[in-house]
């Protein structure tokens, strides 16, 4: 939530229209989903004002993310993390800071790829390095 915050002045400063389709009434899981639902579909990703806008209504949800998640809140994290091409690379920084789920997934990925590095340098020894296991470093790393 503080990195949310953080950011917020300069992504509030890029775009000031409300958010499409904001809603108070609405809980930020559901605006969440609601969000994600039209990512997937390819919906509101025609420009780059369009996708700040996006950043914007995600990093507005943060502020209002419940400490209790819902229970597909890793769902949600990793539906969020295969949309992430859409955005460009501080924005997507931004949304890792504020959104748990995302933070959660990152870190999920992290813990992952550590552990395949480290099986990869223990099973490996110099002279077995033949260019399988490099294929298999190179796919390891492309995943990270």
């Amino acid at each position: 939530r503080q990195g949310c915050v953080r950011h917020w002045g300069r992504v509030h400063a890029m775009v000031t229209a409300p958010a499409a389709g904001a809603s108070t009434s609405t809980t930020p899981q559901q605006q969440l989903r609601t969000i994600l639902g039209q990512l997937e579909r390819g919906e509101r990703t025609s420009g780059a004002v369009e996708v700040v806008r996006v950043c914007k209504e995600l990093l507005e949800i943060c502020v209002r993310w419940p400490e209790k998640g819902p229970e597909d809140e890793k769902a949600l994290g990793e539906r969020l993390m295969r949309q992430f091409s859409k955005f460009t690379e501080s924005q997507q920084q931004d949304l890792v800071s504020g959104l748990r789920p995302l933070q959660e997934t990152v870190r999920l990925k992290l813990v992952d790829a550590t552990a395949a590095l480290n099986k990869w340098i223990s099973e490996a020894d110099d002279s077995d390095k033949d260019r399988s296991s490099s294929q298999r470093l190179v796919e390891l790393l492309q995943g990270i």
